[in-house]
């Protein structure tokens, strides 16, 4: 099941996460080594489900650049976001959003297995279930309902990477983590949102076990990961930041790098 903590953030949270600002260097380093490992992986043209697709920023993205998307995601809140920002498209990219559909990723039973050409879950859904058995269902889910040899993308929240953040950023919480390393589940009393953090190892794991080839995992913020500031400084000389984004792109699959980014994204074939 979704925990009704996380669920109840992103039916409250409004247009917070939509507004958060594109420009900032930290939200630049993860769009670009996403955007790149998807364009490295998808299929020229074809239907792609955006799963826990949220307020529909990735649907967007992939109908401009020409593919059919469906998105689901549970909270109607930001469902609605999507249908504000979709209607604002223009004709020619807002009819390559064929649907726009409430549910989970543990119940994709409407979809026929093998429907769609790629499958992406690239907004930590598969985090923001809490009990093992809904997140054995929802990779389950989204391997069947991929094509055969067809690309799945799943993001996910590194437990490695929050152990980082509680140093650099909740210090005071520090006595929590003996709780954590149990739990794997967000300390009681910091600042995270009810989610369950995953080793590299784990992710790598689950979606083997669901029949998914796993061809590469990446850490979405690789070595800016925990270094916003200096991110955001070295983005303000073109030349740094361009050889920064390099680099970047170049490091985000080495396994040292992986886990103690925030976020992991592992990609492969069911």
């Amino acid at each position: 099941m979704v925990n009704d903590t996380a669920h109840g953030y992103h039916e409250g949270c409004g247009r917070l996460e939509w507004d958060r600002p594109p420009e900032s260097a930290y939200s630049q380093v993860e769009h670009t080594i996403i955007v790149h490992y998807l364009d490295k992986y998808l299929p020229p043209k074809g239907l792609v489900l955006d799963a826990g697709g949220g307020n529909g920023r990735y649907t967007i993205e992939l109908a401009e650049r020409g593919y059919q998307v469906v998105l689901l995601d549970r909270s109607a809140a930001q469902l609605a976001i999507a249908k504000e920002e979709v209607a604002r498209l223009p004709k020619v990219v807002r009819d390559n959003i064929l649907d726009i559909v409430q549910g989970s990723i543990e119940d994709l039973s409407e979809f026929e297995s093998g429907h769609f050409d790629a499958v992406v879950c690239i907004r930590g859904a598969l985090s923001r279930l809490i009990e093992r058995d809904a997140r054995e269902k929802a990779a389950e889910e989204l391997a069947r309902v991929a094509r055969p040899v067809g690309p799945v993308f799943a993001t996910v929240l590194s437990f490695y990477g929050a152990l980082r953040k509680v140093l650099s950023e909740y210090p005071e919480d520090m006595h929590l983590l003996p709780e954590f390393f149990e739990s794997r589940q967000k300390p009681t009393s910091t600042a995270y949102r009810d989610c369950f953090f995953f080793t590299p190892e784990e992710m790598v794991d689950l979606l083997a076990r669901k029949g998914i080839e796993v061809v590469e995992y990446v850490g979405v913020q690789g070595l800016s990961a925990h270094l916003k500031d200096v991110t955001d400084e070295c983005s303000r000389t073109p030349e740094r930041w361009a050889v920064w984004k390099e680099v970047l792109l170049k490091t985000c699959n080495h396994p040292s790098v992986v886990g103690v980014s925030d976020h992991i994204l592992v990609i492969g074939f069911a």
